[in-house]
């Protein structure tokens, strides 16, 4: 088979030739406006290029990482996953002796880190959320992803975020027939709605029943306008940056507008009487997976309303139906077992082939050493 990939800069976007299926549609409304205006005008914390390959008809976004930009999102610096944000997590973890061993070493790790320029890397299929959907690839697509991408930028370590070995897209175990090193990134979640028994599961008969007598009403797409994102936009701050992290991806105002017009997501909220937003999401699906990587919920609302319950119920059930598996992120694993859910690693994996010393010092550092504690602590705490 004859393979064809090219690899568009935002200064060639118009040349792209988006495929004509309803994958190829979806990216082109999504990444057109971050490619003519600009990353930060829709995500305030991100500082990436941002490059699109076309691989035999499938888009794949490319971001080139800054090295050392204080405070850049996880979504395109290892450096924060690995470091700041681990470090904030750690700190919420109630084990103090995990945390008097653990937070020493990352501190220390941190400087070596910033001078090894971990955050220079090429992330291939780097949608800019914290969970990234992939098409189905072969193989050979996947060595001609890191050929070409490397030939392209020699300077910058070919990086994948979001494999694991439950997705629908089967990609994991060809990651696995490469040379690149593989990272313990987290562990996510993966529901099966359409296999999941209420009778096994109490807690989505109860979720299920709250959704019938809630008094907040559900609307979706066409049914929310701008001024209803904005108060999607304000919950999902709420949450993921003033509750969270400050390195959670910031979408801005004019991402949550944009995203009205794009066939990327669908949108959904749930709204008083007076049109005023308790809940809601954006979530996307790739073929027969999908996920919700901005969601958000009011938080000054009494914990009896079930606010956070009837956002993410909405995927199962749009997925419940059609039989799509839904990966629900990382986060809240008590909540997300009692509902179904499969503890799953996430890995990352970069191509250290012909990087100098000090460019693969840090992975080194985190596939040899981290991965071992990291792994540990995923599977016997249940994180």
């Amino acid at each position: 088979m004859n393979h064809t990939i090219h690899i568009y800069s935002q200064a060639e976007a118009h040349q792209i030739p988006w495929p004509d299926d309803r994958l190829g549609r979806m990216a082109e409304s999504y990444l057109m406006p971050l490619l003519t205006d600009g990353v930060k005008k829709y995500i305030a914390n991100v500082s990436a290029d941002l490059y699109v390959i076309l691989i035999n008809g499938k888009i794949l976004p490319l971001t080139l990482g800054h090295p050392a930009v204080p405070g850049n999102c996880y979504v395109v610096s290892p450096y924060t996953h690995f470091v700041s944000y681990a470090m904030q997590e750690l700190r919420k973890l109630h084990r103090p002796f995990l945390r008097a061993l653990l937070l020493p070493v990352l501190q220390a790790s941190g400087p070596v880190f910033r001078f090894c320029e971990i955050d220079k890397v090429a992330t291939i299929n780097n949608w800019l959320f914290s969970t990234n959907l992939y098409p189905s690839l072969t193989l050979a697509e996947i060595k001609l992803l890191i050929s070409t991408v490397q030939a392209r930028f020699p300077d910058y370590p070919v990086y994948f975020r979001s494999i694991n070995p439950k997705s629908p897209a089967k990609n994991y175990p060809l990651f696995e027939k490469t040379s690149l090193f593989r990272i313990i990134s987290r562990t996510v979640y993966y529901q099966e709605p359409a296999q999941v028994s209420l009778k096994k599961y109490p807690s989505i008969k109860k979720d299920l029943k709250l959704l019938q007598t809630s008094p907040f009403k559900l609307l979706t797409d066409q049914e929310i306008n701008e001024r209803l994102v904005k108060g999607l936009r304000q919950v999902y701050l709420d949450l993921y940056i003033h509750k969270y992290s400050i390195y959670n991806p910031q979408y801005t105002l004019a991402f949550f507008t944009r995203a009205l017009r794009a066939s990327f997501f669908e949108i959904y909220a749930f709204v008083t009487e007076k049109e005023e937003v308790r809940a809601g999401g954006l979530y996307y699906r790739f073929d027969d997976e999908l996920t919700t990587p901005i969601l958000g919920y009011d938080l000054t609302r009494p914990q009896k309303e079930g606010l956070y319950r009837l956002a993410t119920l909405r995927t199962f059930q749009v997925a419940r139906p059609k039989q799509y598996v839904v990966n629900r992120s990382s986060g809240a694993p008590g909540y997300k077992r009692a509902r179904g859910g499969q503890q799953v690693i996430e890995y990352s994996y970069v191509n250290l082939h012909k990087q100098p010393f000090k460019r693969r010092l840090p992975w080194l550092i985190l596939h040899y050493f981290f991965n071992p504690i990291v792994k540990i602590l995923l599977v016997k705490f249940k994180l």
